[in-house]
């Protein structure tokens, strides 16, 4: 605080956090499980001058870079799934790795009249964001519901998809 009317603040944050085998679980088999990375990091600063009792202003900027990569075990594929029974293989969005940058930077006026008041400013608010998502690069399998009538006299399913790429055949030659 620099005197009555005004005053400054800076804060900064930041998160490091990793999870191994995140989805690993009851239908879930641990070829399908994956690796989650993620670091936030922000800082904000602000600026406030009271210029009479009725009128304030406040100035404020922050900064925000947060990344997230998500790693699957099985870096191959395909992707495997039996309804009602399991899922097996590299899921079919990953691996995954995304960046946001994330700036910011306001203006405020504020008026405190008797009955009334009135605030006002402007708030430039850009995101940036770069992705990267194999989807579909390990090929996919997956087995529809299982009815009914059909699970009582053995396990049999209604409907098949099969979806293979290009570049994961090209693996295999």
């Amino acid at each position: 605080r620099f005197s009555d009317s005004k005053s400054l603040f800076f804060r900064t944050n930041f998160t490091d956090d990793f999870q191994n085998n995140a989805t690993f679980g009851p239908q879930d088999a641990y070829n399908r499980s994956r690796a989650v990375a993620s670091k936030d990091w922000t800082s904000a600063l602000g600026y406030t001058w009271i210029l009479s009792p009725r009128w304030v202003a406040d100035i404020r900027g922050m900064f925000n870079y947060n990344t997230l990569k998500v790693d699957p075990v099985d870096r191959n594929g395909p992707e495997i799934t039996i309804a009602g029974f399991g899922n097996f293989g590299r899921q079919i969005f990953l691996p995954y790795d995304g960046i946001e940058r994330h700036f910011q930077f306001l203006q405020n006026w504020n008026y405190a009249g008797n009955r009334h008041s009135v605030k006002f400013g402007f708030d430039f608010n850009p995101v940036r964001n770069t992705t990267v998502s194999e989807t579909f690069l390990g090929g996919r399998f997956a087995f529809g519901s299982v009815t009914r009538s059909t699970a009582a006299s053995g396990i049999q399913f209604r409907s098949t998809e099969l979806r293979v790429s290009s570049s994961s055949l090209k693996r295999f030659r």
